[in-house]
C-alpha cells in the first residue's frame, strides 16, 4: 500500500483514527472515510505535524454489494464452526486483506438464511458487518 501524508503546522490537534477523521487547530481539516478500520502513523516534528494514513485503495467497504465480494475473495482453506453456521476465512483482492464469511446452517428454500461478510472474528464473535445477501 502506498502512503498518503499530510504536513500542517499548528499548536494543537486531534486526531480519532476510529472513524480517521482529522481536526487540526486553529484551521481545521475534516477527514471522513467509509472503511471499517484503518492505522495511522503520526509523527511529531514540533511544530509541524505529519499524519501518514496508508492509501485506502483495496479496504473492504460497506458501500459494496455482496456479489463484490463473492468475485474479489479468494477462500484461504480455514473454516470455523459456531453453533448457528461456519465462518470462512477470505484474502479480498486488491488489497489482500482478511475478510470473513459467515453462512448460517438454517436454510430456506436452497439457500442459507444468512451469508454476510465481516471484517473481524475473534474465534466466537463476529463484528464490522460489511454485506448481507
Amino acid at each position: 500500500m502506498s502512503n498518503s501524508t499530510i504536513s500542517v503546522t499548528t499548536p494543537s490537534f486531534e486526531v480519532d483514527v476510529s472513524t480517521v477523521d482529522v481536526l487540526i487547530q486553529p484551521v481545521s481539516l475534516v477527514a471522513e472515510v467509509d472503511v471499517q478500520s484503518v492505522s495511522a502513523n503520526i509523527d511529531i516534528v514540533s511544530p509541524v505535524v505529519e499524519i501518514s494514513v496508508p492509501s485506502l485503495i483495496g479496504l473492504p467497504s460497506t458501500s459494496l454489494d455482496w456479489w463484490h465480494y463473492i468475485g474479489n475473495t479468494k477462500f484461504t482453506g480455514t473454516t470455523v464452526s459456531i453453533p448457528s453456521g461456519d465462518v470462512m476465512t477470505y484474502a479480498y483482492s486488491p488489497g489482500g486483506l482478511t475478510v470473513y464469511r459467515y453462512i448460517t446452517t438454517a436454510i430456506t428454500g436452497l439457500y442459507p438464511t444468512n451469508d454476510s461478510y465481516y471484517t473481524s472474528f475473534d474465534g466466537t464473535t463476529l463484528t464490522g458487518l460489511l454485506v448481507t445477501r
